[in-house]
């Protein structure tokens, strides 16, 4: 039968790590097998976004946000968290990020690029309407585990405040492998709006 084998609330800090910076939480998580600190097999992990800030519900231009500004992954039976990225000060984080300022809603998009059962990477984006990729480092300790950065600013440009170019990302990105000049290359494919009302955008 199924039971509840674990339970993470957000905005505390429990037994199973520092969760203060999670928000709403719309996304399901993504299962990936991973590596770490030289374990000998592979392991189930859950890898989730930080979620939304319902302070962007009002919000007509570009708003930092809150909460929901980081990544986490957790051990997928027990729920212990494995390693956690996001904004500078908002908790205590494995790894810091500059420029994570807005809230990741959608889930992270991870890709196996070599297809050896293991995740080699994902992408996230955020309601600032910035793109990131963040690579998986197997067998190195959680401090190394990822790496990560903004690989696209779609949004409003800096000292720009206008309503037209609040452009956020609420959805996941769609990844593919497809054949390049020298060899294969991730195309990655995302559509921006405002989910909380759709027909003034």
């Amino acid at each position: 039968d199924p039971h509840l084998l674990w339970q993470i609330r957000g905005g505390s800090r429990g037994s199973l790590g520092d969760f203060r910076e999670l928000g709403q939480t719309w996304s399901r998580p993504t299962r990936v097998r991973l590596r770490i600190g030289g374990e000998t097999l592979p392991r189930d992990a859950l890898l989730f976004s930080a979620g939304y800030d319902p302070a962007q519900d009002d919000a007509r231009t570009r708003t930092r946000d809150g909460q929901g500004r980081g990544m986490y992954l957790v051990d997928a039976l027990s729920g212990e968290l494995l390693w956690s990225g996001g904004r500078a000060q908002a908790q205590a984080w494995t790894r810091e990020f500059a420029g994570m300022d807005y809230a990741f809603p959608g889930a992270p998009a991870a890709v196996d690029a070599d297809n050896d059962g293991l995740a080699d990477l994902w992408f996230a984006a955020d309601t600032g309407g910035q793109l990131w990729r963040f690579d998986i480092h197997h067998d190195a300790p959680a401090a190394r585990l990822v790496s990560g950065g903004i690989i696209g600013r779609l949004g409003a440009g800096e000292g720009r405040d206008e309503v037209g170019d609040n452009r956020r990302f609420f959805a996941s990105p769609s990844v593919a492998i497809a054949g390049g000049v020298n060899g294969p290359e991730l195309a990655v494919a995302i559509g921006s709006g405002f989910r909380l009302s759709p027909l003034s955008v």
